[in-house]
């Protein structure tokens, strides 16, 4: 599934470009449950699995900053952008 380029926004991360879209609102079962923020991300080139970042609580305005900085710790984490397959959660508290 590729992110919409009309809904979605592209970033740099360590000379990878990526798009992301704001989920607003979204169900978060994986990080405690209830409504919060999330986004998601996926590498442009070439596209594989996605990353889905998650909070219960809400994360708005989410900056650049954030973005890139939750890339990097899935990807310390072993999101494989390039590879397709399941969507990988990265929860976040506080």
């Amino acid at each position: 599934m590729a992110l919409n380029r009309r809904y979605s926004r592209l970033i740099t991360v360590d000379g990878i470009d990526y798009r992301w879209q704001v989920r607003r609102n979204s169900p978060c079962g994986f990080c405690g449950g209830g409504l919060g923020a999330s986004f998601v991300v996926q590498q442009v080139d070439p596209q594989g699995s996605l990353l889905v970042v998650g909070a219960s609580h809400a994360m708005s305005p989410i900056a650049s900053a954030v973005v890139r900085a939750r890339v990097r710790s899935a990807l310390g984490q072993g999101w494989m952008p390039a590879h397709p397959g399941a969507p990988f959660h990265l929860a976040v508290d506080g």
